[in-house]
């Protein structure tokens, strides 16, 4: 026979627990927070922090788990239809949102925009195989920490031009930002 002393059951979902058991403890926190929504924004900002950590130090396991679930959802005809129903919404409610653009003429121009240099590929293409001759696509961009596709466009495709700003990623990123001066002497003509 179980002693009713030692189960505690939630008034709110009706859960069964221990009574000092920490999950028991931890529930009726989660309650108490609850009702408080001070202490709700706070646990949830504390939640999405822990998340964005465990993103963070596991993207592999985060990559496995989205592709899991992009082919769960492929696989079912009534979520998939759910799916692109969620997505043509989202996209139409973009669409319809007003959108408020202040041009500044000779304002700041981010890198990628038209102002971007472009250069010469070729000689970035040369030190990245000097470099990392034989390695596969994915462990230079692990040591360059850019872009797997970046990778691809400079060594497969073979661009014949590259951004000013893909290269500066490039070689900032395997830590030797001197290399630009080297590579792409500045020109003042």
């Amino acid at each position: 026979m179980i002693d009713t002393a030692v189960i505690w059951a939630c008034p709110v979902c009706g859960g069964v627990w221990l009574n000092r058991s920490p999950q028991a403890r931890r529930h009726r926190k989660y309650e108490r927070d609850k009702g408080d929504p001070e202490r709700t924004a706070r646990r949830r900002e504390r939640m999405r922090a822990n998340q964005r950590r465990y993103t963070q130090r596991h993207p592999e396991r985060q990559r496995k788990a989205t592709r899991t679930w992009r082919a769960r959802v492929q696989a079912d005809r009534q979520r998939r239809l759910n799916y692109n129903g969620d997505q043509r919404m989202d996209y139409r409610l973009r669409a319809e949102r007003p959108v408020s653009v202040v041009h500044v003429d000779g304002g700041y121009k981010g890198p990628g925009s038209a102002c971007d240099r472009n250069l010469d590929a070729a000689r970035l293409i040369g030190w990245l195989e000097r470099t990392f001759g034989g390695w596969e696509h994915s462990a230079i961009a692990r040591a360059c920490r850019i872009n797997e596709r970046v990778v691809y466009q400079l060594l497969t495709a073979r661009e014949p031009l590259v951004s000013l700003h893909v290269a500066d990623s490039v070689l900032t990123g395997y830590g030797r930002p001197d290399l630009l001066n080297v590579l792409y002497p500045y020109d003042e003509s």
